[in-house]
């Protein structure tokens, strides 16, 4: 098919916000339709919207796992999340994002500025049951074919194949 004929590059660098990643999800949307079946476009939207997402609140905003759930069970993760929000803002923190399709491989990198997570510790203790987060890397590692964090874990790539 075409789609596996067609190379191309997009990157960019966005301020870390919920407004950036759903202005980044809206330009590359076409890209990935111009490459994926509709039901893998939107596994692999999801996908990467869930870890644009993760690089937001636990990267430039430096929210752990546990914070995150103590805030939502109290009912304060809005005040939280506003919070930080403000912090990251008036530091400048940013998001880059870097797509990639080559030789019918579909490639995207996503990097923060935060100061990164054990995710070697997060794979062997891979979060279940019924907690309300904690589960979009679970379904990040099923949309794509390939999950890789760099060493500090602030920065990740996730790759599937075309066609």
């Amino acid at each position: 098919s075409s789609a596996t004929q067609f190379c191309g590059e997009l990157s960019c660098v966005v301020p870390s916000s919920v407004d950036s990643i759903r202005v980044v999800m809206e330009i590359i949307s076409p890209f990935l339709k111009a490459v994926f079946s509709r039901s893998d476009q939107r596994r692999v939207e999801l996908g990467i919207e869930e870890v644009l997402q993760n690089a937001h609140e636990h990267g430039n905003l430096g929210i752990s796992f546990g914070e995150k759930g103590a805030a939502c069970d109290a009912g304060n993760w809005e005040e939280l999340l506003a919070e930080r929000n403000a912090v990251a803002c008036k530091d400048g923190k940013q998001i880059t994002v870097k797509i990639d399709v080559q030789g019918g491989m579909f490639s995207c990198t996503v990097t923060d500025q935060g100061g990164g997570f054990n995710w070697g510790e997060f794979k062997k203790n891979q979060i279940g049951g019924d907690r309300l987060h904690g589960r979009g890397l679970l379904y990040v590692e099923q949309a794509f074919d390939e999950l890789c964090f760099n060493d500090i874990g602030n920065s990740v790539t996730l790759r599937k194949q075309l066609g």
